[in-house]
């Protein structure tokens, strides 16, 4: 650091480690990684998840709609950072939760999405 040895007191006490120096202490312990997030902030059950808090700038679809995976469902922004949330999966729009203008935190549910069947018939269709 700079050519420069800093020095630093510790002491555990059970699953906490505590770093001291200058007056100042710190606590540190260990925490079970949190889940990788991407741009689909949804888990594949088709609920799209905020996936911060924030506002929402924009909600791109209404109920009944068809979308496919991949597709802008909504905008969530926080501290200047704006995140366009996308569906997980095709299908059809079930449930819209979240509106623009509304306060949600992190996870909070924005959508639902109802996958199309994997044989890409609509409900009700029949099979020839």
């Amino acid at each position: 650091y700079g050519g420069r040895v800093l020095r630093f007191a510790f002491a555990t006490d059970g699953a906490t480690m505590w770093l001291g120096r200058g007056g100042h202490a710190w606590a540190l312990t260990e925490e079970e990684a949190a889940p990788v997030r991407g741009g689909r902030a949804a888990g594949s059950d088709g609920t799209v998840r905020s996936p911060m808090p924030g506002t929402v700038l924009a909600v791109h679809v209404a109920p009944g709609d068809t979308v496919s995976a991949g597709q802008a469902v909504a905008v969530v922004e926080a501290m200047k950072m704006e995140h366009t949330v996308t569906a997980p999966v095709a299908g059809t729009v079930a449930e819209v939760a979240a509106r623009a203008g509304q306060q949600v935190a992190m996870d909070a549910r924005l959508a639902v999405i109802e996958a199309a069947p994997e044989d890409g018939r609509q409900d009700g269709d029949e099979r020839s």
